[in-house]
Parts: C-alpha cells; structure tokens; sequence
C-alpha cells in the first residue's frame, strides 16, 4: 500500500492495536501523540501501512513541512 492521507476505520483500529502491543512490550510509544491522534482526526499527516495476510504489521506516519 502506498502513502495515503486517510486510513479506513479497520486499518486505523489495526494500526492502534499494533502500538498498543508495541508499547507494551518495551515501555515506549513506537509514534508521537501527534501521530496517534492522526489515525482518526484530520490532518496533514500522510500513513503508510504494511499489511501481510490482511493484517497491519508496519505503519510510518509523515507530516510535510
């Protein structure tokens, strides 16, 4: 999947699962606030996600500027 200015809600909710379990592991937030809040208010954040088997296993946020 290529850079994108939205996510859909399945892929928002996957993308916050997988910080979640990232978090959880070593005590350390992988993305910004800015970025986490960026999964479902409008901004001008750009997501790139990686899906295997139709499950999110990769995210990058970007913010131009």
């Amino acid at each position: 999947m290529g850079w994108s200015d939205t996510l859909d809600a399945a892929a928002a909710q996957q993308v916050a699962e997988l910080v979640a379990a990232s978090t959880a592991f070593d005590g350390s937030a992988p993305i910004s606030e800015q970025a986490v809040l960026s999964l479902s208010t409008a901004s001008a954040a750009r997501h790139l996600t990686h899906e295997v088997d139709g499950r999110v296993v990769g995210y990058a946020n970007l913010v131009p500027g």
